[in-house]
């Protein structure tokens, strides 16, 4: 689904890729069947700053049970245009949860991230 307001960019996403996560191929890999949603702002503040996000929220499952992880992602960022070039400022952030039956084999994370320009020569 794709919604607009005023011609802004905002979108809603639902993605499932529908894997089987107990098949397994000739090279013993297993299906993920990973879904998660979507939300994607772009907001246009000025004629030369702009504001985009997106928040992403889901789940991943690799065998029965061998893998199963929630995750969560999200940035924000800040854009200045002045003439042909651009400027842009961005925040990352993750978090990734596992409930599954492998103790040892830990995919619990989280972190984030700043970018800032550079000097581009």
């Amino acid at each position: 689904m794709h919604l607009s307001y005023l011609r802004k960019s905002n979108a809603i996403y639902y993605y499932d890729n529908r894997a089987n996560p107990n098949a397994i191929n000739t090279d013993r890999l297993y299906g993920w069947h990973t879904k998660f949603h979507s939300l994607a702002l772009q907001h246009q503040l000025s004629s030369t700053w702009r504001l985009m996000v997106q928040l992403l929220q889901g789940n991943t499952l690799m065998g029965k049970q061998s893998v199963y992880a929630d995750f969560r992602a999200a940035y924000v960022a800040a854009s200045y245009a002045s003439g042909k070039h651009r400027t842009t400022f961005r925040l990352d952030y993750h978090w990734v949860s596992e409930d599954d039956d492998k103790p040892q084999d830990p995919n619990d994370s989280n972190g984030n991230g700043i970018t800032l320009p550079g000097d581009i020569n």
